[in-house]
């Protein structure tokens, strides 16, 4: 199902990766694959400690080159608006990995649902929630939203530390309640 979102990483204080994904956002979706993915030792020690040091953002003058070619995602998939959680799998396998930086996508929770950040420096899975009117709590919530929009930015629901992090039945449950 079509429902938008954000998976971020931030290491050293900056945000490394910041994924748009279309599809599947909600926490027995892209959620899942997140907690799953940060469920693996292994790749969680690749790409924290090797691989996300040399992800950078591609500048806008290479996304518009990029954008005038046939077939752009053939040979970057980590551009597609398909790759959600697997961002992270291929984060983890992919040296000097050059992405597009969707931060701004957390600002609007109409069109963004929901949006899963591992912080590297704290430590932690930080799920956020779209539909938010209120003001947002957590770390977009000084993020400018559109004008005139009733629209805040996602907000924070749920935290989980990296080496507690829950069950998959668990995260479903507590998470369940949102998702409705």
């Amino acid at each position: 199902m079509g429902t938008r979102h954000l998976i971020a990483v931030y290491q050293n204080g900056v945000h490394k990766i910041a994924q748009y994904g279309q599809w599947d956002g909600y926490p027995s979706g892209q959620g899942k694959d997140v907690l799953t993915f940060l469920q693996d030792a292994g790749k969680v020690d690749m790409l924290k400690n090797y691989r996300l040091k040399r992800c950078r953002f591609l500048t806008d003058a290479e996304i518009e080159k990029i954008s005038k070619e046939q077939n752009p995602v053939e040979s970057r998939p980590q551009l597609s608006r398909n790759m959600g959680a697997d961002i992270l799998n291929l984060a983890a396998t992919v040296d000097g990995l050059s992405l597009v930086d969707s931060i701004g996508f957390a600002a609007d929770s109409l069109f963004c649902e929901w949006a899963y950040v591992v912080d590297f420096d704290t430590n932690e899975f930080e799920i956020y929630k779209g539909f938010n009117t209120t003001p947002a709590i957590g770390r977009f919530k000084d993020l400018p939203c559109e004008p005139g929009s009733e629209y805040t930015p996602v907000t924070l629901i749920k935290s989980y530390k990296l080496d507690a992090l829950p069950t998959l039945e668990t995260f479903l449950m507590e998470l369940e309640n949102e998702e409705n």
